[in-house]
């Protein structure tokens, strides 16, 4: 989960990328990104972050 927040947080703020195809290998990690409710309580912040980066992009995330 901190891997996939981390390369978001990377693509928004780092690169300035508009467009973002995360693809992951873990399912769970898949549905708690979507779900918004499987997130730990220590990674709220980043969280709620994120999803703001993620509103302002194209963004698509998939299982492999």
């Amino acid at each position: 989960m901190e891997e996939a927040m981390r390369a978001i947080e990377i693509a928004f703020l780092n690169n300035n990328w508009s467009h973002l195809w995360l693809e992951l290998d873990s399912v769970m990690v898949v549905h708690a990104l979507k779900s918004n409710t499987l997130i730990l309580w220590r990674l709220r912040n980043k969280w709620f972050n994120c999803c703001q980066w993620i509103g302002s992009m194209n963004f698509f995330l998939s299982h492999l």
